[in-house]
């Protein structure tokens, strides 16, 4: 049984090796990653979808299964379904996009009035990633949790490796469940926000 809390504290849960879910939760101007070959490309107006093929192949490269139930429609009601979806089909579910501040952005309202989930974080003060929210429940009587990532790829990116793998890592009882850390001097200056710690790319020379 994994006990409420932050994700730091999960090691001692007990892993059941039951399948991870990735779904992607970023609106209706997003368009699937798998293009057909008859077609010109992202139709207008809309965006590709990279952040749930990226967090797949996160998720893959690093032996954890996933379970991928496309992009929801910003609509509250079939926002609910996918999560209620997801939580029954694992234990922890996984989202991109969906919670920030905009008009359409209902994954915390839904989380927390529909499913009732207490939302242990809904913002982090680092850069970039500030929305990301982690949020646990119960759903048929089990222990749930849901990560939800924001919509920038980037910021998809930087806080799947910063919270959901070394919490995934820790669940599943690995050894070294932490990134290494080395001290490296920097060829150009960085500006720094006093109140948000800073993750940059960089590229070794």
């Amino acid at each position: 049984m994994i006990k409420p809390g932050l994700p730091t504290t999960f090691a001692y849960g007990k892993w059941n090796n039951k399948e991870k879910l990735v779904f992607a939760l970023p609106g209706n101007p997003v368009s699937t990653w798998v293009v057909d070959s008859r077609s010109n490309g992202c139709p207008l107006g809309s965006v590709r979808d990279t952040n749930r093929p990226q967090l797949i192949a996160l998720l893959k490269e690093n032996n954890f299964k996933c379970v991928d139930i496309g992009i929801l429609p910003d609509e509250k009601e079939k926002i609910e379904e996918g999560l209620k979806a997801a939580l029954t089909l694992c234990d922890v579910a996984v989202c991109s996009g969906g919670v920030s501040m905009g008009e359409k952005d209902y994954l915390k309202d839904v989380l927390q009035k529909q499913l009732n989930f207490t939302i242990k974080f809904g913002r982090v003060m680092i850069k970039p990633g500030l929305p990301t929210t982690f949020a646990y429940g119960k759903w048929n009587n089990k222990e749930k949790l849901v990560f939800a990532l924001p919509g920038n790829p980037v910021s998809t990116w930087v806080t799947a490796q910063l919270f959901l793998l070394p919490t995934l890592k820790k669940m599943a009882g690995w050894e070294h469940n932490q990134h290494t850390v080395i001290s490296v001097r920097a060829s150009a200056h960085f500006f720094f926000c006093r109140y948000r710690s800073l993750f940059s790319g960089g590229k070794r020379i």
